[in-house]
């Protein structure tokens, strides 16, 4: 009798390093995943940030989070919920501006929101979140990515 083992691919290193010092890492998949990647893909470090209604259209665009970003309608909880989290630690993952607008941290560049958005967006590809074709250039490959949600 042949058994099939189908084993889940191996995080980042940062992710696992991350986890091992007890410091938040948000998982794949979820509405703060989908968050930090969005913001990944859609801002440029040291450009003005994305608005929490633009923001939350584009994490929903990356299919990375399990629930819809806009919440069920049945409890108070939607894909925003978890964005304190994200704002907190040393350093903290995402950033509030003035005009409430948000982005990645940058420093210090080895475990910052923008070194951590990216483990997750290469966790997101290995966990098969993405469909690689036409649509917006990948900051971590030379493909372009197609962001398809799988229910």
């Amino acid at each position: 009798m042949a058994f099939s083992v189908s084993l889940k691919p191996r995080k980042p290193e940062l992710l696992i390093l991350r986890a091992r010092r007890k410091e938040y890492v948000p998982r794949v998949p979820s509405s703060n995943a989908a968050l930090m990647v969005a913001l990944l893909l859609n801002h440029i470090p040291g450009t003005q940030g994305l608005t929490k209604e633009r923001l939350m259209v584009l994490a929903e665009e990356t299919g990375i989070s399990k629930e819809s970003m806009s919440g069920d309608g049945s409890s108070f909880y939607d894909g925003w919920s978890g964005m304190k989290q994200l704002q907190e630690g040393d350093p903290a993952l995402v950033r509030r501006e003035k005009g409430h607008r948000y982005s990645l941290t940058t420093q210090p560049p080895e475990s910052a929101g923008v070194a951590v958005a990216n483990a997750l967006h290469i966790l997101a590809h290995r966990e098969g979140l993405y469909v690689w074709q036409s649509s917006q250039w990948c900051v971590n490959h030379s493909v372009r990515c197609v962001y398809i949600r799988y229910d």
